[in-house]
């Protein structure tokens, strides 16, 4: 993204930069949305870390699928046993 100064500041880019960008463009448009989406990326970190140091020998790749597998188990979970 590009911010032109030129003719005064471009306040629509800098509006731009103030959005999360969490795989989703809806993502924007509801607080709660963008907080949920936030705290799993965060625990995606958490658990990539962990992970990390459990396997130091393991590709950033495969560090990233384990977490990933790891937060969406944490998610079904979460979902199944809301009822």
């Amino acid at each position: 993204m590009v911010i032109s100064t030129r003719g005064g500041t471009n306040k629509f880019n800098f509006f731009l930069l103030l959005l999360a960008v969490l795989g989703d463009p809806r993502v924007n448009q509801n607080p709660g949305f963008l907080a949920l989406g936030i705290v799993f990326y965060r625990w995606h970190n958490v658990q990539a870390a962990s992970i990390s140091e459990q396997h130091p020998d393991w590709s950033d790749e495969d560090v990233f699928q384990a977490a990933r597998r790891r937060v969406v188990a944490t998610i079904q979970v979460r979902r199944l046993n809301q009822t």
